[in-house]
């Protein structure tokens, strides 16, 4: 298939509120992105998404190279808000009721704190979709701590579950997972 510069996505015209950070949220607006929708991407003021701080070495690069937040980011625009003044709450307000989604991760009980519960939103916008991620769920006994993939992975046990017949992770070949790794 030849690139065609003119072709849309079947997302074109989906208009995507991305307030996630690191990497579950990123990967869902990225892969909506991807499908061809409008994903505005809403950074904190006070530093923008933690992925941004992800580096990595590079000799042509020495405060390191981005290439998580250069991958994460792609197809996306971006615009920092500080979430904590009340402006920018009604600001993000009026956005969300032009949207189709609106991403978050935060802990949950924040949109609320913010004044951004779904209810609110949806009495503006009854049609938006909230996606609402977090580690340990929106209830329940955990649903206040912070968690992300490796966390979950290890309180789960999927992590032990992940390795080769010797103990290794699948991640890493033995020889290497050795020299980090004592017996």
């Amino acid at each position: 298939m030849a690139f065609d510069a003119a072709r849309r996505g079947v997302l074109d015209g989906v208009r995507v509120l991305d307030l996630s950070r690191l990497v579950a949220g990123n990967m869902l607006t990225l892969q909506l992105a991807d499908f061809g929708a409008d994903v505005l991407k809403i950074e904190s003021a006070r530093g923008g998404d933690t992925l941004r701080q992800w580096t990595q070495p590079h000799p042509e690069c020495p405060e390191g190279y981005d290439g998580w937040w250069q991958v994460y980011a792609r197809n996306k625009r971006s615009v920092a808000l500080d979430l904590r003044s009340p402006r920018a709450c009604g600001l993000l307000r009026r956005l969300c009721g032009r949207a189709q989604v609106l991403v978050e991760s935060f802990r949950p009980g924040t949109l609320e704190t913010m004044g951004l519960d779904p209810a609110v939103l949806h009495a503006d916008n009854p049609a938006l979709i909230v996606v609402r991620l977090s580690g340990w769920g929106q209830t329940g006994p955990y649903r206040s701590l912070p968690g992300f993939g490796s966390l979950v992975e290890g309180f789960s046990g999927f992590a032990l579950k992940s390795r080769d017949s010797a103990g290794a992770p699948l991640c890493c070949r033995a020889s290497r997972w050795r020299t980090w790794w004592p017996a």
